[in-house]
């Protein structure tokens, strides 16, 4: 059998909350911010391969720069912005949350010249997640402590009267077609309202308020900020307390059904029977949105590795701060991007592959597919980034990166 790591999430959910403490429109406990800058994560050339934050043309922000916003320990006094974080369910694309709200933080003046929403300076942003069902204790956990480092206060809740409304989750259907949502129609190109779109809208490329997360398009953001003390934390207990053996990781959903075309088992497969006689861990880790029962992933796991499950660790269903430490604690991502999937499933890079955001913003090894990496600005990098060009030469890249982090076991 795989190792198998469950937690009820019912049981996880009583304890958090009532640890937390944290009721309807309440803040959190917060620290003064100043004018202290977070620095996002970056390679070890000393630069991130990818623009964080990205529109038209040269517009880098890989720190909070939060010095133009008055200090919060003046919150109570001075004027409020109410922006509002709209999730569409439970940990759903929770990677933009973090990468925006530090948007929202920054007083790069480039990004100011472009941004469809006007904020006053002079004012403190205060941060409501809601719906409150749809923010869990696992998630408050998080909150809690990225609350430390932004630039206004994080709250739980819906406010009755947003200056700017962030709408997490929209796809190309929304726009158009029977399934169109024209509520958000009436709302194109309205500074109170900002759309992030997940996959290709030609419809709304040339809106103001709507965002795509990959530099194929006009307006976007990638999404690869984290919370930063999160993310310090986790490169700092990994050097202290190394893996005994490297662990990959694979994150999101396991390819369980044959219509699920976003991560390609089957080179993987080939990947762990040429190199069977290897030590290394794959983990693969599931999100709190993945909706697969145990068993299904267990028999998944069975019925794919059987040869090599013992190379093989399960964690489905993992609540939001559970996931982001399993990410924290891998060697190397796995995005599982290739031919198969890369044209159809990511439109050619025009869709966020997650891993990637992942991989980016807790500054890991990936072994990235060439046509998704150039996307990105990822190139071949020894020690760091290892590239193939079709699924069967997946089987050498990840050979070469196991070689490589063999010899630093080793020494």
């Amino acid at each position: 059998m795989p190792r198998f790591n469950y937690r009820t999430a019912g049981i996880a959910l009583v304890i958090g909350i009532s640890s937390i403490q944290i009721v309807h429109l309440t803040k959190f406990q917060f620290h003064t911010l100043d004018s202290v800058a977070f620095q996002a994560p970056v390679n070890e050339t000393g630069t991130n391969p990818i623009v964080q934050l990205h529109e038209t043309d040269s517009i880098h922000e890989n720190v909070i720069q939060s010095s133009c916003f008055p200090p919060r320990d003046g919150a109570q006094s001075s004027f409020t912005t109410i922006v509002y974080i709209k999730l569409a369910w439970v940990n759903l694309h929770s990677e933009t949350f973090y990468s925006f709200v530090n948007y929202f933080c920054s007083c790069n003046e480039d990004i100011h010249k472009h941004r469809p929403w006007k904020l006053n300076p002079h004012s403190i942003p205060h941060f409501y997640f809601g719906p409150e069902s749809f923010v869990r204790s696992d998630l408050r956990r998080i909150l809690q402590e990225f609350n430390e480092t932004t630039c206004g206060p994080i709250l739980i809740g819906t406010p009755s009267t947003p200056d700017v409304t962030l709408h997490t989750t929209t796809y190309a259907t929304d726009w158009y077609g029977r399934n169109k949502e024209f509520d958000y129609l009436e709302k194109l190109n309205d500074e109170r309202h900002i759309f992030i779109c997940h996959n290709d809208a030609p419809i709304v490329e040339g809106a103001n308020n709507v965002y795509f997360l990959t530099p194929l398009h006009n307006r976007y953001m990638v999404p690869s900020f984290f919370p930063p003390t999160i993310v310090a934390r986790s490169e700092r207990m990994l050097r202290k307390h190394p893996n005994v053996e490297p662990v990959f990781l694979v994150l999101g959903s396991f390819h369980v059904t044959s219509g699920n075309p976003k991560r390609n088992i089957e080179s993987l497969k080939r990947a762990l029977s040429m190199h069977r006689d290897k030590n290394f861990t794959v983990h693969f880790l599931g999100g709190g949105s993945n909706n697969q029962s145990n068993d299904t992933l267990v028999k998944f796991v069975e019925d794919n590795f059987g040869e090599n499950w013992a190379k093989i660790k399960l964690t489905p269903n993992s609540e939001a701060d559970v996931f982001m430490s399993n990410v924290g604690n891998a060697d190397v991502i796995l995005p599982l991007v290739d031919e198969t999937n890369f044209p159809l499933e990511y439109q050619r890079g025009k869709r966020l592959n997650s891993a990637i955001s992942w991989g980016l913003g807790f500054n890991k090894r990936m072994v990235v597919y060439r046509p998704l990496a150039e996307v990105f600005g990822i190139r071949e990098q020894h020690g760091m980034y290892w590239l193939y060009d079709n699924a069967t030469h997946f089987s050498v890249a990840f050979g070469d990166c196991l070689d490589f982090l063999a010899g630093n076991h080793n020494r």
